[in-house]
Order: C-alpha cells, then sequence, then structure tokens
C-alpha cells in the first residue's frame, strides 16, 4: 500500500510540474490584431549623396492580446538605397517575424543615396512592407532629400580657383589656400567640414555674399542629436578658419561662420598691411574663441559676434576696428570666458596693441565684466610702448565705468531691469535658439554715433539705418 501510496504522489507531482510549466502564450490571425508602430513616416532631411547617413530608429509594437507573426520586405527590393536591421536581422526580406503580446521590436534604417545629377534636393521614397499572418498588409513610408555635393579630400588649392554655388562642398581632412593663390566663393555657396576638418588660408580667401545668397562655413551633419536639437546648432562640429602668417587681404561679406572648434583665427603678421575685413557677417557658437586675433590688422562691421566656450573676441596686439558690432556671449554648451579680451603679450613675447577700437558697438553677456583687458608695460625686460584701446558709443556690460576708454557709453548692468539677455528679443529659454535682434526695452537703442552711419547705411539684415535720429548700437536696427 505504501508503493501505490508513493506512486499516487510522484503522479501529481509530475502532472502540477507540466501544469506549471504550460506556456499559455499564443498567436493569432485575427484581422482584428495589427502591429504598431512610433512613426508612420521614417524622414531624413536633407542626405549628401554618396554618404551615408545616421541611422534613424523605428520601434513596431504589438499592444494586443495575442503574439503576431509577419513578413517585412522594402518595396524597393536589393535595389533600394535604404538598409534595414529589423530586430537584429539585416537585409530587405524578412521572414517569419513575430512580436509577442505587449512587446516591441526595434528596426533601424539608414541610406547611401546616389548621385541625383540635380543641384536642388530631391526626395528619394520607399515603403517598408508588413505583411501580418491574417493577410492584413500595413506599412511605413521612408523618404530622404537626396543633395548632390562635391566631395573635397585634403584638398589644395595652387591657383585662383572659384568655388560656385550650384552644388555644396563637403571637406573631409582639411581645405588649404596655398601661399599666392586666391579662393573666391560665391554668393549662396555653402562649405560643410567634417569632424576636425578645417581651412588653412596661406594665400587669401574672397567670401562675398549677399543679404539673398549668404555663404555658410559649417559642419557636415545635417542630422539631429535629439528630436528638438539639430547638430547645427552644436559647437566643435569642425575646426575652424585659420589664416597664417602670410595671408593677407582676406575679404568675408555676408557670411555665416558657425559651430566650429574656433571662428576665425589669425596668426601674428605684419600689421600695416590689412590681414581680414569681415563685414555683414555672423561668426557664432564656438568651443573656442570666435576671433583670435594675433599682432595683425583687422577690421570688422556690421556683424554678429556671439556665444563662445572662449573669448568672443580674444586680440593679442596689432590694430582693430569694430563698428556696429553686436558681442554677446550666452553660450550653452559648457563653461565660458569673457565676450571681449585683450592684451598686449602672448607666448612670453609683446605684441604692441597699437589700437582697438569699438564704435556703435554692444558688448554683453551674463558675467559682470564681458570687457578685459591684460595689458603691461614691458616683458621679460622689453618695452612694450603702445597699450591704446577705445570704446565709444556703444552698451557694454562692465563694472570698469570709470575707465576712460569708455567714451559716451551705457553701461550694462545685472542691476538694471534690462541687462544681458533682456537687451534682446529672445535667448535660448529652453529651445537652442537666440534671436539678437534688440528688445523694445533695450538701452542699446538710439545711442550710436550717426557719423559712422555712411559707412553701415543698412543693418545685417537690409534695414535702413537713420540719419536724423540716433540709430541703434549692434548689428541690428530695431524695427
Amino acid at each position: 500500500m505504501k508503493q501505490i501510496g508513493y506512486i499516487i504522489v510522484l503522479v501529481s507531482s509530475v502532472l502540477f510540474s507540466l501544469i506549471g510549466c504550460t506556456d499559455d502564450y499564443h498567436t493569432s490571425s485575427s484581422p482584428n490584431f495589427k502591429l504598431g508602430f512610433s512613426e508612420d513616416t521614417i524622414s531624413f532631411d536633407t542626405v549628401f549623396t554618396t554618404i551615408g547617413t545616421p541611422t534613424n530608429q523605428l520601434v513596431i509594437y504589438n499592444k494586443n492580446k495575442y503574439g503576431i507573426k509577419f513578413d517585412a520586405y522594402l518595396a524597393g527590393g536589393n535595389g533600394s538605397p535604404f538598409k534595414i536591421n529589423m530586430d537584429g536581422n539585416s537585409g530587405t526580406t524578412f521572414s517569419d517575424m513575430e512580436i509577442r503580446d505587449n512587446d516591441s521590436a526595434y528596426c533601424f534604417i539608414s541610406a547611401t543615396l546616389k548621385q541625383q545629377h540635380i543641384a536642388a534636393p530631391t526626395p528619394v521614397t520607399d515603403s517598408l512592407i508588413f505583411i501580418l499572418e491574417s493577410g492584413i498588409q500595413q506599412q511605413v513610408q521612408i523618404i530622404a532629400y537626396g543633395q548632390d555635393v562635391i566631395i573635397l579630400k585634403g584638398k589644395t588649392i595652387t591657383s585662383d580657383t572659384l568655388f560656385t554655388s550650384e552644388y555644396p562642398f563637403y571637406i573631409y581632412d582639411s581645405l588649404v589656400v596655398a601661399a599666392n593663390a586666391e579662393l573666391k566663393i560665391a554668393a549662396g555657396s555653402k562649405l560643410h567640414f567634417h569632424k576636425n576638418a578645417g581651412l588653412t588660408v596661406k594665400g587669401k580667401i574672397t567670401a562675398i555674399g549677399n543679404n539673398d545668397s549668404i555663404i555658410e562655413f559649417r559642419g557636415g551633419r545635417t542630422d539631429n542629436l535629439f528630436d528638438d536639437l539639430p547638430y547645427d546648432q552644436l559647437s566643435d562640429q569642425w575646426q575652424g578658419i585659420h589664416l597664417t602668417t602670410e595671408s593677407f587681404g582676406n575679404n568675408f561679406e555676408f557670411c555665416d561662420i558657425r559651430n566650429g572648434r574656433y571662428g576665425i583665427k589669425a596668426d601674428s603678421s605684419n600689421v600695416e598691411e590689412l590681414k581680414i575685413a569681415v563685414l555683414s557677417s555672423k561668426i557664432q557658437n564656438t568651443t573656442g574663441h570666435l576671433l583670435e586675433l594675433n599682432n595683425c590688422y583687422t577690421t570688422f562691421g556690421n556683424s554678429l559676434i556671439v556665444n563662445a566656450g572662449g573669448n568672443c573676441i580674444n586680440i593679442n596686439g596689432g590694430r582693430h576696428n569694430f563698428t556696429f558690432c553686436t558681442i554677446a556671449n550666452f553660450y550653452l554648451w559648457g563653461s565660458r570666458s569673457e565676450s571681449v579680451a585683450i592684451t598686449n603679450k602672448g607666448n612670453k613675447h609683446p605684441y604692441p596693441l597699437q589700437n582697438a577700437e569699438f564704435t556703435n558697438c554692444i558688448i554683453t553677456g551674463t558675467s559682470r565684466n564681458e570687457f578685459t583687458t591684460s595689458l603691461s608695460d614691458s616683458i621679460n625686460g622689453d618695452t612694450i610702448a603702445v597699450a591704446d584701446y577705445k570704446i565709444s558709443h556703444s552698451l557694454v556690460l562692465t563694472s570698469d565705468t570709470t575707465n576712460k576708454a569708455f567714451e559716451k557709453c551705457v553701461f550694462d548692468n545685472p542691476e538694471n531691469p534690462i541687462w544681458g539677455i533682456k537687451q534682446f528679443k529672445h535667448i535660448a529659454d529652453g529651445d537652442y535658439s537666440y534671436d539678437f535682434k534688440l528688445d523694445s526695452l533695450s538701452t542699446a537703442r538710439g545711442i550710436a554715433n550717426n557719423l559712422y552711419v555712411q559707412y553701415f547705411t543698412t543693418d545685417i539684415n537690409g534695414r535702413i539705418r537713420p540719419i536724423d535720429t540716433p540709430s541703434d548700437a549692434g548689428c541690428y536696427q530695431s524695427e
């Protein structure tokens, strides 16, 4: 009897174990059950042809109480420019796929588009088709805008050359303008630089745009880091523009130089010969200095020079003129320095500051002193005879209000109701964007010296500056 009892207990245990391990998971071929998708269209913005895109993500959901089996394929087949990786499998056709109830799968999509031989961006489309076990068909559209581009790799310009605006340029490594060569860049041209690439000018560069056709120098990524944050708003996307010692006569008009490691770096050279003129241009958003001007002769007018991890303007000796410029530092992506820093020494060498003049400018930011100097009478026993600078008819954020170098200036101050970001229309209030046009209450309005309006009759946007009443300081005339 005991043996029979043991047998009954054993059988009961086995049956209980089997029942406990039974998987009640089922799939369904009912047409009532469908897949869900995180997006109904996967969109790539402007994509440079022949250059692979970053990867976009599609999440496939099964929010039903049963599993769903399906096949999937790209409508364009093997000839499609789009590449698919679905739940760890790569290809254009996917068979016997399955998503359990209340589960999901990931699909990753990228593309390498062929040349379009068309100047304007051209849409390229495909569809990712899903065939459910029920026979129901679902699809997700895929679209990219292909832009043909001229690719330059380690290019050196050795003779006079013109870059036209028909196609953008995509630059790997560095673009070098050799000594005695001139690179002319036509209005509306766009130069995109790959990570760590830059422009080195030993000869001369002439980049003349206009209000309707700005010349752009920027990083190469046209996609987003996050949905609301394009890479184009991040700094350190490329190197910057480097003018070497032997380079003179460089000219930038209606240009937008942005998002590099630095903006323009000018090496020490003959201060009697103009090294660079920048007019009606924007230089913005760099991890280092926007302008590093070392013992040279420069002039800047009607320009926006804003947001740097270093200084917006770093002057180390030489001769420099700034007129109707907005110089402001509200850099977002890390620590930052003052808007303007001036010295007459560097690398243990004296660099006489013959002149640094700011007229009808705005110099502001978030610190208590956005204009700083470090000037010496001598270095290593050598006398530095010259250290001359002047700021007039400008809005300046500084605590050094008794400095005789300031003439007819209005002082920005944290104690004032209107100061710093309140001077402008919009400064990065949670959306990473900036509008440096003057606020209606800005204290930079109506403080300019109108003797200089004859040189800059319109602001950076083409708005006419008044003659019979005082104009506004900075590069924007208020509406």
